[in-house]
Parts: C-alpha cells; structure tokens; sequence
C-alpha cells in the first residue's frame, strides 16, 4: 500500500528508530511513545490487522516480542514489557511494546512525541542490550 506509513518504513522509504528486524518483521521506537522504550513490531508485508495475519506470521509477531521484551525492560528498568494491539492509527498491523511497572502505564493518551536525540539514544541503548544476542 503506497500511503502507509509502515510501508514506507519497511521499505526504507521513511526514516526511523530501528532496533531489530529481520527477513519478516521489522522493530522500532515509537515516535510518540507512551512510555520510554516502546518499541513497534510490524511485519514487512503489509496485512492491515494482527488477527489477519497468517498463521505463521500471528506466530512470528509474538515471537519476536517475546525475544525483544525483556531486553526493552532491562534497558529501561521496567518492572513488565506490555503487549498491545490497537490496530487504529495505523492500518498495517503492528504490535506495541510497552514497558510498565502498573497497568495504568500503557494508557495511549499518555503518548508525547519524543525528540530525535531522545529516540537515537534509546535506540542505541536497545541495540547495545541487543547485540550479544545477534552474533
């Protein structure tokens, strides 16, 4: 789909906060996060909601999550990582990481957009957690 936005990020076309991908997801910072270090997780093929993915993929996405979850926590001392669906904003789908210490830490209408400066630097410190799993 030309006009969206993950699209365009997976296909390079967008700038953004990367911290892992591979062959079919990709992760990144959220650019108005709700909390420090939530990241996204999409896929790379556009389907427009987690739950019409295909059962390979619905597996992967949570996978992934499951892979990137605890360093995302170590790295900014979170007590969980919450998962999310929203699927609203943005129709590619995607799954939200979001670190908390209570429930009432994922609230969306707590999201701020961060800064570049801000963002490259999580996003440094995420792949630093990241690296010694990747070699």
């Amino acid at each position: 789909m030309q006009t969206c936005v993950f699209c365009k990020i997976a296909k390079g076309e967008v700038p953004d906060y990367r911290v892992w991908e591979d062959n079919d997801f990709i992760a990144f910072l959220d650019i108005k996060p709700v909390q420090s270090g939530h990241v996204l997780i999409i896929p790379r093929k556009h389907i427009e909601h987690v739950l019409d993915l295909p059962d390979g993929l619905y597996t992967g996405i949570f996978l992934v999550a499951r892979f990137l979850a605890p360093k995302i926590g170590e790295v900014v001392d979170a007590k969980r990582v919450g998962l999310s669906v929203v699927g609203v904003d943005v129709p590619h789908a995607h799954l939200h990481l979001i670190p908390i210490h209570a429930a009432g830490d994922m609230n969306f209408d707590k999201a701020k957009a961060s800064t570049p400066e801000v963002l490259r630097e999580m996003q440094a410190k995420i792949r630093h957690e990241l690296a010694p799993l990747s070699s």
